[in-house]
């Protein structure tokens, strides 16, 4: 007959076992992940349509396994753009170029970086 130390160490390790398997199935690598690699899609829209679908799109893709990058730019001047990178766990992180590798006249201006600023960026 086990020790009831034993039975209680026995018990947390099936305990972390399954969390840890929830956990996996909760967050899959890539490499755990359906294959699409290299699959681009590209749409062109209004800025108010993108406005208007990206928080649902952006839902879209936190709730799927694997990474995703979004992209958005200006066809006239892509080096103004935005991106959104959703991660394994649902996390996301979000950035705009700066422009700072642009020529000058290219660059953000002082008060667009002080409005970047002013919304959180």
């Amino acid at each position: 007959m086990a020790s009831r130390a034993v039975v209680s160490v026995d018990r947390w390790i099936g305990q972390v076992d399954q969390m840890l398997r929830v956990q996996n199935e909760a967050a899959l690598s890539p490499s755990q992940a359906t294959v699409s690699e290299g699959v681009e899609r590209e749409w062109s829209v209004s800025l108010r349509s993108f406005g208007l679908g990206l928080p649902g799109l952006l839902e879209r893709l936190c709730g799927r396994p694997g990474r995703w990058i979004l992209i958005a730019e200006d066809a006239s001047r892509p080096y103004r753009f935005w991106q959104a990178m959703a991660f394994e766990d649902g996390s996301l992180v979000t950035e705009a170029g700066s422009g700072t590798a642009c020529l000058p006249s290219e660059r953000l201006t002082v008060e667009q970086d002080v409005q970047l600023e002013a919304l959180g960026w």
